[in-house]
């Protein structure tokens, strides 16, 4: 998750690591957003949303029009964070990916 491909972003509060995700070119206009993490303490506040919220325009100015992401069923906390994402097709072999989204990020504060 390293530039030109992609990037990875670090969330912090009063000087803390409090989460973390990344970025990664799937293709020439989409991004997967990958590896988001949250302190557990801020989960159900917004905190993960901010997060996404940062991924994709981070996604967006690397001139992705849309991006993509994979989760595990169980997870639904995350899940409950993409609304406006629609179910897709698998894209990758992750082994313990359930579901998968896709979003487009014409305007990445949507």
């Amino acid at each position: 998750m390293a530039a030109p491909r992609g990037a990875f972003s670090v969330l912090g509060d009063q000087g803390e690591i409090v989460g973390c995700g990344g970025v990664y070119r799937h293709d020439d206009r989409t991004a997967e957003i990958k590896r988001m993490l949250l302190d557990r303490t801020l989960r159900g506040l917004g905190t993960g949303k901010c997060l996404l919220s940062e991924l994709k325009a981070v996604a967006h100015g690397m001139g992705c029009s849309g991006v993509v992401l994979d989760t595990n069923a169980t997870l639904e906390e995350a899940i409950a964070m993409y609304v406006g994402y629609e179910p897709t097709d698998r894209y990758n072999e992750n082994p313990y990916a359930e579901l998968w989204f896709s979003k487009r990020i014409d305007d990445p504060q949507k």
